[in-house]
Formats: C-alpha cells, structure tokens, sequence
C-alpha cells in the first residue's frame, strides 16, 4: 500500500504540509478493522480500559472518556503529539509549542494539563502504566517522547482517578495506547512551512514490525526524527506587537467610590476596560528612560544617546497603569521565543509471546532525545544600584555633554560630580537570555500478564525510567564574583573618562573621542580586564564591554523512577 497525502494546518500563520506514506504490509494490513475480526479473534485480544482495573468490555462509566486515535492526532500535518491533542477541548494548552518557553527551563516542553487544573494534577501513562518525568521536581511528562507510529489512540479520563492512581490524577488520566501486532514496515515523511516562509515542520519516520510463532508473538521498533524551527517575537509583530506595541485589555478607568462620573477622576465603582493595540511600557525603554516629567511625558535616550521628550499618544498613570500607546516605551517583546526550536530523536522496541492466556511476558523499551532552544526577555533595570552597581552617576563618562545639559534643564545633575540618574532599560542590545537544552529519556519495562481460571486476570510488572537533562543558559548578566563582590556589568556600567595617567588597554572611545575606563581603574588599574559599558542609547555597548559583562551559565539533572507493581483481578 503507497499513499500520498496534502495537508493544510494553520501555525502563526498559513501552513502547507506535504506528507508520504509508504507501507508494506506481510501476511495481515497493520491494523485489522473491527469489522473483519472475528469474535473468536475478538475474545483473545487482551482488553485495555483505562482508569480502571477492571477489564469488562461491558464496563459502562460515569465520568467521560474520550478517546482519539492517532490517525485523527496526525491528519491535521502536526509534528508534535502535545499541540494536537490541546486541540480536545479537555485539555488546556499550559505547556505547548506555543508557549513552553515563558518559564525558564521548560523550552521545548510538551505537557498536558486536564481542565486547567495544573500539569502536576494529570497523569500520563503508557498503556497504562507510569512514565518517567521530563522535568525533575515535578511529575510532568513530555508527550513528545511518545512514538507516534507504535501510537494506537489515547484515551483521555476526566476526574475520578485519584483514588486509583493518586493525588497526581485529580484531574484525570491520559493513556497512550500502543499498538500491540505490528506487522511491516512503514516508511513516513512530511514537512511543512508558513506562508512566511519561516518555521519549517519536518518529520520522518520507520516502523517494522513481524509476528511470529504461529501469531503468538510479535516484535516492533520504530525510529522518528521530528524538527521544527523556532518563531521569534519579532517576525510575528502583528500578532505579538513587537515593534509597534501589544494588543490587550487595558483599564481606561479607575475603580473608586461609587456615585455617577461628574469629573475627570470619577468613576461608577466599575473598573473599565478596554481592548487597546500599540500599548507600551511607559517607564521603561530600550535605549533608556530617566522618568515622568508630567503632563504625561517621559525623557528618554535615543538610540544614539541623546535625551528627549518623549509625549505618548495617551498614558494610563492616572488608572494604575504602567502603560501608554504611541511614543517610545518599550513593547517587552523586541526578543523572546513565539514557538521554540526543536530537534527530536526517538528509537522504541515493544514485544510480546503468549506462551499461554496464562503467561504472556512482554518488553517496553525507549531511548528519546531531544535538544531544545527558547530565548526569553534580555536583562533590564530600573535602577543600576538594584544589581549592587553604584547608583548611575552624571559625570559618568558616556553621557554626552549635550544629554547633561537636557538633563540639567530639567533639573537633574546639578552636581555633575555627586549628582545620579534614575535611569531605567530594558536591554534589548544585549540579547535575549537564551536556553539551550538536551534532554534524554530511558524506559524500560518488563512483565508478565494473563487470564487464568476464565475470569482472572493478573499482571507483574518492573518499570524503570531515567531521565537526564543539560540546560546551557546564555547571555546572563555577570553581576557578582564567588565572594559576593560586585564584578562583571556591576563595574562596567560604572564608567568614566580616563585620567592623562592612564596607561591601561582596556579602554572605549566615548562620542567625543575620549578614553573611557571603568571606575575601578581611576587610581591604579587593579581590574585590567575590566570593559566599560555604554547603557545611554540603543545598540551602543562593544563587544569586549558585553563579554566581559556576561556569563552563561548551565545546569544539570537527573531523575530516576522505578516501580514494581502486580494485581489481581
């Protein structure tokens, strides 16, 4: 059997899906339908319900169950398990490619959450049985770790579970059904792209599986790889606002007492909201903000470090908010991950001999890996002196002459000498901090099962996982030495203009040709290494200042589970 298959999905934008299927079938198709088994056929297939562990096929339920097969999961062009099962509407979509990098350690994640109620509170099984977690401390399961052509359907229980499996299953269960008689091989490809050209989807697969000793046992591997590219904030502005400022509910009004409005502050009692596009931070800015002068402005640094007014379309300081449309505020999305990067390995081996009803042993076995990138907000600031720097000082010596003056018109640096600025930035010139992950899952699980004395049935199981994780974290502000001593952006971002006596290398130009050292250094050059950085303006930091101010960072986790379990029923 050749199939060939054109899909269309929607991800962000306009997807187009190419898929190829190629399967050779030996002896029976991969997947008999129920209308061509017998009954005789029927009875001798073990029955699998999931929440229970009573096997009765006349079991009737009071709680629901859904149950999806992988066909339905996969027609829609989908790489990832997780996104096309978030479309039930049972399932909220906490962790998805969509959002798994809002937290940090979680890019690339694919964890469900029943009804909203936490991804703690759900159980995912396989066959129903535990799986080890993907994020130590916390039992959560990555679906993408689940091979999807040994995939038969997945059966989804909403509440009534925890007092079968545990508090884990307040929520519910979600089971993942594999496939039991694989007979072929299967060959499987398809990729995908957005109408924009970006977030390329692929995924290939082989799956062989054979039947042996009269039908009595059968052994099936599979092996999948699955990429799918990452999306950034900033090639999405029309959904994410990027550039040109967010959409969202913004309060237009302030709750106060009750009693009609008569006048500019009067209000119903009722908060009032509205749904804005093009809203901002007000307070802070990427090349850098001192403050509100009134009359709802703010000055700010201009990408080349000199200081403006900046006079928003309309701020919302008098309600409680932050915020403001139009002017130069920062939108908070100038970087960070819409969707993240994703490379996935996956090789399964399953097999089984029914020796007899009464002693059928069977093997589960996975190796997964996958390697994961996200990239979150970039550093910032409201206040230098908040990161255990010196507070940021008028005579610092990348403020231009020109900016000073600005800045004493208004008040400000009256004393150059002692004089300090309350200088906050969002440091998008930085770079976002970024994450890049490898994740690796073993499970092996070994038992016996059977039906003895015509209504009996009993199971022994061992089941172990190990799960190993190395996160690279990257573009971290170095604030710090060991001893609690301010080192790195903390000594950088307090800069000056080089004395004559200065002999030191390590210098940077300011606008007017000036040597510009870190304070450190004034008196004698006791950090050398040490690169003043230039945080007045938008692109303006060097190179060596940025390298010397930053560190990346990384961490490593294990976890094992091992469970030994045997019913009778």
């Amino acid at each position: 059997m050749k199939s060939i298959r054109f899909l269309a999905a929607t991800a962000l934008a306009t997807s187009t899906v190419f898929s190829v299927t190629a399967a050779w079938a030996q002896g029976t198709a991969p997947a008999a339908s129920a209308a061509n088994e017998s009954d005789e056929e029927k009875d001798s297939k073990p029955i699998v319900v999931t929440g229970s562990r009573i096997a009765r096929p006349t079991l009737d339920s009071d709680v629901p169950l859904t149950s999806v097969t992988v066909d339905e999961l996969t027609e829609t062009g989908n790489v990832s398990l997780g996104d096309a099962l978030n479309n039930l509407p049972s399932l909220r979509s906490t962790f998805s490619a969509g959002n798994s990098t809002r937290f940090i350690g979680t890019a690339g994640l694919n964890v469900l959450d029943l009804r909203g109620l936490g991804t703690d509170r759900t159980l995912v099984l396989v066959n129903g049985r535990r799986h080890i977690t993907a994020s130590p401390g916390d039992n959560v399961v990555d679906v993408n770790t689940i091979p999807i052509d040994l995939l038969e359907a997945v059966d989804v229980v909403t509440g009534g579970n925890s007092a079968i499996y545990g508090s884990d299953a307040v929520a519910g269960v979600v089971n993942f059904r594999l496939k039991r008689d694989y007979d072929g091989v299967r060959l499987r490809a398809q990729g995908g792209i957005s109408s924009k050209g970006d977030r390329g989807s692929y995924f290939a697969s082989v799956t062989a599986g054979r039947n042996f000793g009269d039908g009595r046992g059968n052994i099936a591997v599979a092996a999948e790889f699955a990429r799918q590219q990452p999306l950034f904030f900033r090639d999405r502005d029309a959904l994410t606002g990027a550039y040109s400022g967010r959409c969202q509910f913004q309060t237009v009004e302030p709750q106060g007492a009750a009693g009609g409005e008569t006048g500019p502050s009067a209000s119903d009692g009722i908060p009032d909201t509205q749904f804005l596009c093009g809203v901002k931070n007000a307070t802070i800015s990427d090349g850098g903000t001192i403050g509100g002068i009134g009359g709802g402005r703010y000055l700010r640094f201009s990408s080349l470090g000199d200081v403006f007014t900046d006079t928003p379309t309309q701020t919302f300081t008098t309600f409680g908010s932050g915020n403001q449309q139009g002017g130069e505020g920062s939108t908070l999305r100038n970087t960070g991950s819409l969707l993240a990067g994703v490379n996935r390995y996956t090789f399964n081996l399953l097999a089984h001999y029914d020796v007899s009803d009464a002693f059928r042993p069977f093997v589960e076995a996975k190796y997964v890996q996958i390697k994961a990138s996200g990239e979150g907000q970039p550093s910032f600031f409201t206040n230098v002196a908040g990161l255990g720097a010196p507070a940021m000082r008028c005579n610092n010596g990348f403020l231009k002459a020109t900016a000073l003056s600005t800045l004493q018109g208004f008040g400000l640096c009256a004393n150059v000498a002692t004089g300090t600025i309350p200088l906050a930035r969002f440091n998008t010139d930085f770079g976002g901090r970024g994450e890049q992950h490898k994740r690796e899952t073993y499970r092996f699980v070994g038992g016996v099962e059977g039906t003895f004395n015509d209504d009996w049935k009993y199971e022994v199981v061992l089941n172990y996982g190990e799960f190993k994780s190395h996160v690279n974290s990257t573009n971290n502000l170095y604030l710090a030495d060991e001893n609690g001593d301010p080192d790195g952006f903390a000594l950088a971002v307090d800069a000056i203009v080089a004395p004559g006596s200065f002999t030191g290398s390590n210098f940077v130009l300011n606008s007017a040709g000036q040597k510009v050292i870190c304070r450190v250094n004034g008196v004698s050059n006791v950090r050398a290494d040490c690169v003043p950085i230039n945080v007045f303006g938008s692109g303006q930091p060097s190179a060596a200042a940025l390298a010397f101010s930053h560190r990346d960072g990384f961490r490593d986790e294990k976890a094992t589970q091992f469970v030994a379990s045997t019913f009778i029923a």
